[in-house]
C-alpha cells in the first residue's frame, strides 16, 4: 500500500518540476506565486526543566534530537515587496538512552527510546526590502518574515524503566505517550537566487518558538519545549 500511495506523489513532483517552469515561461507577467520544497536540519533549543531533568537522569541531551527537517511553502505575492506564506514543516527523531546511575541485576544498561515528532502548520508575511525584479529581469531576492500557527506534536518514551515503588520487580516495560496541539511562532531570514524566470534556489534560517504543558503519562513534569532553529536549502517553482 505504501508504494501505491507514493507513486502519485512522485508523479506530481515530476510534473511540477517540468510543467510549471514551462507554463510560467509562456506568461508575459512576472510570476507572483510560488511552491517551495525545503530540506535541511533542525536544532532543538531544549530549554526548560523537563529537558534538564531528563538530562540529569538519563544519558540523553536535547541536542540528540537535532534531526532532518522537511518543509513546504505556498507563497502569494501582493506586490514586489510583500508576500503571504502558508507553511508546513515536519521533524521526527528517536533517541536511545539509559539510566546514568542504575543498571539491571546483570549489570546491563536499562534502555528506552524517546521520540519527538513536530508538525508546525503556520501562516506568515514575508517582507522583501529590495523587492523582486520586474518582468524580464533577474536579481537575488533577500527576505525577512514572521508568522504563527499550530504545532501538532507527539512525545513518546518506550522501553525499560525503574519502578522505585516495587523493590521486588523494579524494572518494567513501559510505553508512555502524549500528543497535543500548541501555538507556534516563527521568524525567517533568507535569500533566493533566480536560476530561470520560473525557478529559484533558496537558502534560509527559521526559528520556531513553541512549548506545551505535559499531561497524561507525563503530568507534573512541566512544559515540553519544542522550539529551535531550522536551516535549509529550498527549490522554488514560481508561476
Amino acid at each position: 500500500m505504501q508504494r501505491t500511495r507514493s507513486f502519485p506523489v512522485t508523479c506530481l513532483i515530476l510534473l511540477l518540476s517540468v510543467g510549471l517552469p514551462t507554463l510560467a515561461g509562456h506568461r508575459s507577467r512576472q510570476p507572483d506565486r510560488s511552491f517551495q520544497v525545503r530540506l535541511g536540519g533542525f536544532f532543538l533549543d531544549g530549554d526548560g526543566p523537563f529537558w534538564a531533568d531528563n538530562e540529569s537522569i538519563f544519558t540523553l541531551d536535547a541536542s540528540d534530537f537535532d534531526n532532518t527537517t522537511v518543509g513546504l511553502t505556498y507563497s502569494h505575492g501582493f506586490n514586489r515587496f510583500f508576500e503571504l506564506d502558508v507553511n508546513a514543516d515536519f521533524t521526527n527523531e528517536t533517541v536511545v538512552s539509559e539510566y546514568r546511575d542504575f543498571v539491571d541485576g546483570s549489570g546491563f544498561p536499562i534502555l528506552h527510546d524517546s521520540t519527538l515528532r513536530t508538525t508546525p502548520m503556520t501562516v506568515g508575511m514575508r517582507f522583501l526590502p529590495l523587492g523582486r525584479a520586474g518582468a524580464g529581469k533577474s536579481k537575488p531576492v533577500f527576505f525577512l518574515g514572521a508568522g504563527g500557527g499550530v504545532n501538532f506534536w507527539t512525545y513518546e518514551e518506550f522501553g525499560d524503566f525503574i519502578d522505585f515503588s516495587d523493590p521486588a520487580n523494579p524494572i518494567i516495560l513501559g510505553d508512555f505517550r502524549e500528543t497535543g496541539e500548541a501555538f507556534v511562532s516563527y521568524g525567517v531570514i533568507g535569500l533566493e537566487l533566480p536560476l530561470s524566470p520560473s525557478f529559484n534556489l533558496g537558502f534560509e534560517a527559521r526559528h520556531f518558538s513553541s512549548d506545551d504543558e505535559l499531561k497524561g503519562d507525563f503530568a507534573g513534569l512541566g512544559k515540553l519545549d519544542m522550539g529551535g532553529w531550522a536551516g535549509s536549502v529550498s527549490a522554488n517553482w514560481r508561476f
